[in-house]
């Protein structure tokens, strides 16, 4: 035996422990030490380093976008138009920070880069790490690798099923097509995955998703429906390093990986595919559809893959034309002038002027089967069975892999054929297929022999793995250990070493001898010098994914990298998965993520099935109280009041739930409770984010990227769940039964369901996305317009009142007797359908009739004794007909009762407008009393209350605006005073800040315009220091310029932007505070200009304004979308320089200050109507 010391690993704070392996030696050696040690890094270099330059990292999403626009057939023009793009995930940072996207352009090629002759107008680059790699004419690392730190993306989850994706880099945009076609895209992907990964569950994926803009479709079977990235021929398969390598799709992909080709393509990559084209999607010209290319690491975030998109290369394709012709068989001449038939395809054409390519399959009923891959295809008639009919099968395929068949059917005559060609159809079948391997015996463990590449995945509650060197290491024994032959007489062993060196690849390699070292020895080659690891102790199994990379030196000595030896060419690496965190024992301390600190991310954890953790963040209390300058001792002056804002996001379907916490930093998750309580699955993989925010005394807000964790809730499998059995006081240790389920509803926590019934009487009341261009007839509706109507439906309810879209519900959708939704109980339809006074007093229908009120046109909800929208039960109900329409469906209301301050109940009197039906009603308790939201019945209105007003189709998630005016500002008595409160006019005062936030024409007496300098009392005067002036705005605001007019004394210098909310708007809203970036110059020429009155235009810079960013439908003011949280601007600041004459002459005054931009999720689209260019609303 020999003892095996392990020097303490750099991230492991435990003792070295000692570890007894058996040996072909009885020796006993313990040694440690460092000696003259050559680091062995993670970047090994493997040839001689090109060049890296021509990269361009982190351009703007639009000019990344744009350099993808082509034509086909070479035009001019592009066949698309661009808007909204956004890089919506990834991290792109300047110098030589993490940098996940870039661009190389069509004359920054490195010189021989494997990808230019593919790409000669250059690419597109996204990485699921290092970007610039993609630049390098070498292949540098055998296993490059960069962790961004950054998150995953749900789509790509949903295309692997059961696994995490990490590191994702997402380019989105908008393309309204010219013309009609299919759009195609050609791309290159390479990975450093290969070829060691292949097969295994580490597979990184990437994304071509397309589908009409609006429409975009959650889980797996949505992104797989939108996935047009798909190995050619194939109905589905989508390419990836388990679907293109040396054994699937071969005649795809190219090799890179060290040590398995002679010569090394200029490119890093390990293995990559050739240039291909993305499956054609059908396009209508002056349609939008939306286009997403995603890329990420699965599994862990460990090793790089790259996508090359192709410049130039996004077109609208059109199909080639086939033409399947040729001569026939002469009965008369076969045999004698004719010898053989012609099948000819030299007349199909493609529009585009694209090269063809023809595959001819000739084949007839139990003959086997002729392929010619040319135009004109010459058969020998001695290859044709005689007397048999023959279909000509032509496949007419262009450059971009766009497909047309013709077909020509061809008899050969009696005689003129073969009558020795084999009927296949009595043919002896095919042997039966090899008996599958048997299974491994218990306690089994499997081996690795040495190699390159060797790799090895380690299941959860497997016991190992065993590392061969096998006949690697049998050069440096014959000549460095055994140079005179192996010792053979008793005592004249010479013992050769097996050093084995372990590095964690998620974490860096520190300096010196590698973290954790295991030895064997052997005294002859008839010794085995394997190494047995256990999975739990050697390879640290836990809840988090972990990769080893194993080097191995040989030598005399029992240390690293001393003696007379040699390193072991190659390396193995070890994916140990992880083992989801089990539900422990009565009384057992949960397991703690600790989130917070000035480190990485927490490593992502998975959840078995009732699991629970503790996220604890008093780390990040500390960091918060430091950059507020607040008491961090806990002693000497009282304690600050800390609030964690905590928020659980549903990845595949955006829910997000939230909850503040006073003082108390722990949050126990636990994922099976959470999807029980939403009625969610759980039998599917679902990966949860929670994200924190640090509330401090005063409403100062404070956020830091790193303050998240990713968790995975492992699927119950039902079959498993028969021997769970409830244990009294404890929670049973099991990973595939669900807990006892949970009470409805948490303490505190209030569910209200308000179902409601609306009636289009006419055609021309319906929904228009329903009927198309004009038609009544139910015939005409499309399963692609029912589910843009509900798309749309759910996304007007939930901007309507502030709820997430999962909270809107259709139970019933009826259209002139054809049922196209039906979620509602048996026979209720039935019913509904007749809608005749009677019928709905019987039904307990009441009519839900009032628009909002003018008390809350910016969406504040009124207090619950306000909400008369609902009438009594005995209302007579005038006007009720047959309709030709019938809608029910439900609001899902939450009410949370726990904080402080809970948000006012949901205000129904909104729903009208956005309904947009002929009438809307809410459907009452059995015994005639108040609404289903549980409110009161209420007293009848005097008089019929007004008609809702018209509304748009689709409410707009942003408006544009021009010469907008601020919201608000301080007024001569509060603090903020929004431009239309009831007081606006008493607050304003000559000189005062409301001047530049006077909306009301009335109120207005414009000031002098002429060419010397003067004072106004309708505009800003700088009375006192420090001399500036901030303005609000009531809604989330992208600024692209300001234009600030000066009238007296100009001294304004420059503008800080304030991130929304500027100011709260309640506990669910409320400030954050701090600045939006480095303050705005004021432009050089108007600087340095003396002119008065000055009229100055700021142009805020493309990437600061954010105009790019796709605004998503999902989002609203409450719950902004992460991509827009950076140039949401809640208010403006102006900063002026101190005047040089004191007093009355030198006193600065500012006639007005305009905004040009867009208005994110604006409340009321109408309300910027004067401000709004001819291209308003998105």
């Amino acid at each position: 035996m020999i003892q095996l010391l392990i020097p303490k690993a750099a991230r492991d704070s435990a003792p070295a422990a000692v570890l007894n392996v058996s040996s072909g030696s009885s020796s006993e050696v313990v040694s440690s030490g460092t000696g003259n040690s050559r680091q062995l890094g993670e970047r090994r270099w493997l040839q001689v380093a090109g060049s890296c330059a021509g990269f361009t990292a982190c351009p703007s999403a639009t000019t990344a976008a744009q350099m993808l626009l082509g034509a086909a057939g070479g035009g001019a023009t592009p066949d698309v138009s661009l808007s909204n793009a956004a890089f919506t995930e990834g991290v792109c940072e300047g110098g030589a920070g993490r940098r996940q996207w870039g661009l190389i352009t069509n004359t920054s090629w490195t010189a021989g880069h494997a990808m230019k002759p593919w790409l000669p107008r250059g690419a597109v680059v996204l990485s699921s790490g290092a970007a610039p790699a993609a630049a390098c004419n070498y292949n540098s690392l055998g296993s490059y690798s960069l962790a961004a730190g950054g998150g995953g993306d749900p789509d790509l989850d949903a295309l692997v099923p059961g696994q995490m994706s990490y590191d994702a880099a997402v380019l989105e945009f908008d393309v309204t097509p010219r013309k009609s076609g299919l759009l195609t895209l050609r791309y290159v992907f390479g990975s450093d995955e290969y070829n060691e990964w292949v097969g295994s569950p580490f597979n990184d994926v990437f994304g071509v998703l397309v589908s009409p803009a609006g429409q975009l479709q959650q889980g797996s079977a949505g992104a797989a429906s939108r996935q047009m990235a798909l190995v050619r021929g194939s109905a589905a398969q989508p390419v990836s390093i388990a679907t293109v390598n040396a054994g699937a799709n071969a005649d795809l992909w190219n090799n890179n990986q060290p040590g398995e080709v002679a010569q090394l393509k200029a490119t890093e990559a390990d293995g990559y595919t050739y240039r291909l084209n993305t499956r054609g999607y059908p396009v209508q010209a002056n349609s939008v559809y939306h286009v997403k290319i995603a890329i990420a690491d699965i599994g862990d975030q460990i090793l790089d893959s790259w996508l090359w998109l192709a410049g130039e290369s996004l077109v609208v394709n059109s199909r080639p034309v086939a033409v399947a012709a040729g001569n026939s068989i002469n009965p008369a001449t076969c045999g004698v002038t004719q010898k053989a038939i012609t099948f000819n395809a030299s007349a199909s054409s493609d529009p585009d002027k694209d090269p063809l390519s023809y595959v001819w399959v000739i084949s007839a009923p139990c003959r086997p089967v002729i392929i010619r891959r040319t135009a004109v295809a010459k058969v020998n008639l001695t290859d044709l069975a005689d007397g048999a009919n023959y279909t000509a099968r032509l496949t007419v395929t262009d450059d971009r892999d766009a497909e047309v068949v013709a077909e020509r059917n061809v008899t050969v005559p009696v005689g003129c054929g073969s009558t020795t060609i084999a009927n296949t159809c009595t043919q002896p079948p095919s042997p039966a297929p090899p008996s599958p391997a048997p299974p491994s015996p218990a306690g089994f463990i499997p081996r690795v022999v040495w190699g390159a590449p060797a790799a090895a995945v380690v299941p959860c509650g497997g016991p190992g793995v065993v590392l061969d060197p096998g006949s690697a290491a049998a050069d440096i024994l014959r000549t460095q250990i055994w140079p005179d032959g192996e010792p053979t007489d008793p005592g004249s062993e010479r013992t050769a070493y097996f050093v084995w060196a372990l590095y964690d690849s998620f974490a860096p390699e520190p300096p010196g001898p590698p973290a954790a070292l295991r030895v064997t020895a052997i005294n002859s080659s008839a010794d085995d010098p394997s190494l047995t690891l256990s999975a739990a102790t050697d390879l640290r199994q836990g809840p988090v994914s972990r990769k080893w990379r194993v080097r191995l030196w040989v030598s005399d000595s029992p240390v690293w990298d001393e003696g007379n030896g040699g390193y072991v060419s190659g390396q193995v690496f070890l994916q140990v998965l992880h083992c989801p965190l089990l539900p422990g024992a009565a009384g057992d301390q949960l397991p703690v993520v600790w989130l917070g600190g000035e480190g990485q991310l927490p490593d992502p954890l998975s959840l078995g099935c009732g699991a629970a953790v503790a996220v604890n963040a008093s780390a990040a209390r500390s960091v918060a109280l430091a950059r507020a300058g607040l008491n961090t001792s806990g002693g000497g002056g009282q304690e600050p009041t800390v609030k964690f804002r905590w928020s659980l996001t549903h990845e595949a379907s955006g829910r997000v739930w939230r909850r503040d916490v006073i003082n108390d930093p722990t949050f126990v998750l636990n994922t099976t409770q959470v999807l029980e309580y939403a009625g969610m699955s759980l039998s599917d993989f679902s990966v949860f984010s929670l994200e924190l925010q640090v509330e401090l005394s005063g409403g100062l807000l404070i956020s830091d990227d790193k303050w998240r964790v990713r968790v995975g809730n492992e699927p119950a499998r039902p079959a498993a769940c028969a021997a769970c059995t409830a244990v009294a006081g404890a929670r049973t240790p099991r990973t595939s039964c669900p807990p006892p389920p949970p009470s409805p509803q948490p303490p505190g926590i209030n569910v209200i369901t308000h179902d409601l019934v609306a009636y289009y009487d006419t055609p021309a009341s319906l929904p228009r996305v329903l009927l198309c261009c004009g038609s009544t007839s139910p015939s005409s509706i499309t399963p692609q317009a029912v589910a843009s109507f509900v798309a749309e439906f759910k996304s007007n309810m939930s901007r309507a009142l502030g709820i997430p879209t999962s909270q809107v519900v259709i139970r019933l959708l009826v259209v002139m007797n054809k049922t196209l939704i039906d979620a509602a109980p048996a026979g209720h339809h039935r019913l509904l359908l007749s809608s005749s006074p009677a019928d709905l007093q019987q039904q307990n229908l009441l009519p839900l009739l009032l628009p909002a009120t003018a008390g809350n046109k910016h969406g504040r909800q009124v207090a619950d004794p306000d909400r008369r929208a609902l009438q009594g039960a005995g209302t007579t109900i005038s006007g009720a007909g047959a309709a030709v329409a019938i809608l029910t469906f439900s609001i899902i209301e939450i009410q949370n009762t726990n904080t402080p301050n809970p948000p006012p109940p949901i205000n129904l009197g909104l729903l009208p407008a956005a309904v947009m039906s002929s009438r809307l009603y809410l459907s009452a308790p059995s015994d005639g009393g108040g609404g289903g939201s549980g409110g009161g019945g209420g007293a009848e209105d005097d008089a019929p209350p007004a008609p809702p007003p018209a509304a748009p189709a689709t409410a707009p998630v942003f408006v544009k605006v021009s010469g907008m005016m601020a919201h608000g500002a301080v007024g001569q008595t509060r603090n903020l005073v929004w431009y239309d409160d009831a007081d606006f006019a008493d607050q304003r005062a000559d000189g005062g800040a409301l001047n530049l936030v006077d909306w009301a024409a009335g109120n207005r007496s414009a000031c002098a315009i002429s060419s010397r300098c003067g004072q106004c009392g309708h505009a800003w005067a700088a009375f006192f220091g420090p001399f500036q002036v901030t303005l609000y705005f009531r809604e989330p605001v992208q600024l692209s310029r300001i234009d600030i007019r000066e009238i007296a004394n100009p001294a304004v210098a420059q503008v800080q932007l304030l991130p929304w909310p500027a100011v709260s708007f309640g506990p669910d809203l409320p400030a954050r505070r701090g600045v939006l970036g480095r303050p705005i110059n004021m432009p050089a020429a108007a600087a340095a200009s003396t002119a008065c009155p000055r009229t100055a235009s700021i142009v805020v810079p493309i990437r600061r304004a954010g105009l790019g960013i796709k605004v998503s439908s999902e989002g609203s003011q409450e719950a902004l979308p992460r991509a827009l949280r950076g140039t949401a601007v809640g208010g403006v600041t102006l900063l002026l320089k101190a005047p040089a004459t004191p007093g009355d002459a030198g006193r600065t005054w500012v006639e007005s200050v305009r905004f040009s931009g867009r208005v994110l999720y604006p409340k009321d689209a109408a309300v910027y109507s004067a401000f709004k260019p001819s291209s308003g609303a998105g």
